[in-house]
C-alpha cells in the first residue's frame, strides 16, 4: 500500500454511506453522524433529496444495487449503513 492510498483510506473511515437513508431514520442517523465530524452521503431513489435531510449530507440519487451508483460513492474505507 502507498503512502498516499493509507492516508485516502484514514480520511474514508470518516465517510458513512447511508442506502434509503432518505427517511426518518435517516434523517435522525445522518445528524447524529455529522454532529460527530463524519462525511454522510445518503443514496436513495428520489431524483431530489428531501428536505429534511442536514444540508451537510450529499444525496445520490440511484439505484444502490447498480455496480456504477456504488462505484460513484464507495471508497476503501468507508463505513456503509443500510436502511433500505
Amino acid at each position: 500500500m502507498r503512502h498516499s492510498d493509507k492516508i485516502n483510506s484514514k480520511s474514508n473511515m470518516h465517510r458513512k454511506i447511508l442506502i434509503g437513508g432518505a427517511g426518518f431514520i435517516g434523517k435522525h442517523l445522518a445528524e447524529l453522524h455529522i454532529l460527530s465530524g463524519k462525511e454522510v452521503h445518503v443514496v436513495g431513489r428520489s431524483k431530489d433529496a428531501p428536505k429534511e435531510l442536514p444540508s451537510e449530507c450529499r444525496y445520490v440519487t440511484g439505484n444502490y444495487g447498480s455496480i456504477n451508483t456504488l462505484k460513484e460513492i464507495l471508497t476503501p474505507g468507508c463505513e456503509v449503513i443500510d436502511l433500505a
